[in-house]
């Protein structure tokens, strides 16, 4: 109704700012990573510059004047005791939080410029609590994103899900009451959704929270055996799985 036109014109103002903050921004790609004639091998996928953050209200900064440098392809584990940062400086690494000082470049380029289409095309941030909804486990993991041959996307599906022991799930099993998914299947669930399109550079934490020793190995050797840059976020691996890392970062 003609009535209703009004109403319809301010919620479209009020969405403005907000789709301008989601797309403003330089966008991406691949062939920005590495400035002209420099190998890609040898040049930081990502890195970190003095990164400090603190809350509002606390007296200590989470994360202090944290460097480093991620090469292309290489595994690195992040580990701490519980409050040391962990969670926080993956949310800066990935873009969702930005610091109070220093900076985080994709490439050459600092990740507070880059367009969030852009970002997303580079890095994937895995939380340790991901959302399931009342759908078959294809599209919780698909979002209903085709790629190619349906039937092929299916059978790829059902392959990663048998890598990471998920036995008796198929692409085509319903979820019918997310709240009886256990902790383990639903980490490893939302793992293949942040895989479906691989980013170049993927941050999980912890991805091993609700596994049992087996599955957890299992795990974290799938994602050793990645051929992109993948920074894992974790309290305590084990000597075991953590010789499988190029680099370990202690906070």
């Amino acid at each position: 109704p003609i009535t209703m036109i009004v109403s319809y014109v301010n919620q479209m103002n009020s969405c403005k700012p907000v789709y301008k903050s989601l797309t403003e921004g330089d966008e991406f790609s691949q062939e920005d990573l590495a400035p002209e004639g420099e190998k890609k091998s040898d040049s930081a996928i990502l890195s970190a510059e003095h990164v400090t953050f603190g809350f509002p209200n606390e007296e200590r900064d989470v994360v202090k004047d944290f460097s480093f440098s991620f090469l292309p392809g290489k595994k690195y584990l992040i580990k701490g005791a519980s409050g040391s940062g962990k969670t926080t400086l993956a949310k800066l690494l990935s873009g969702e939080l930005e610091p109070d000082s220093g900076n985080v470049r994709i490439g050459d380029r600092e990740v507070s410029r880059i367009s969030l289409s852009g970002r997303n095309r580079m890095v994937n941030y895995v939380e340790q609590s991901s959302y399931l909804f009342k759908d078959s486990v294809l599209h919780n993991i698909t979002l209903y994103r085709e790629r190619g041959d349906r039937a092929q996307q299916e059978a790829e599906i059902d392959r990663q899900l048998q890598q990471l022991r998920l036995n008796h799930v198929q692409g085509n099993t319903e979820i019918t009451d997310a709240s009886r998914v256990s902790g383990g299947e639903r980490s490893r669930i939302c793992l293949l959704r942040a895989m479906v399109d691989m980013p170049d550079i993927l941050i999980v934490d912890e991805p091993t929270a609700a596994l049992d020793k087996e599955n957890a190995e299992n795990v974290i050797r799938y994602l050793c055996d990645c051929p992109e840059t993948v920074i894992v976020i974790a309290h305590n691996l084990g000597e075991n799985l953590e010789s499988l890392f190029e680099e370990v970062i202690r906070l």
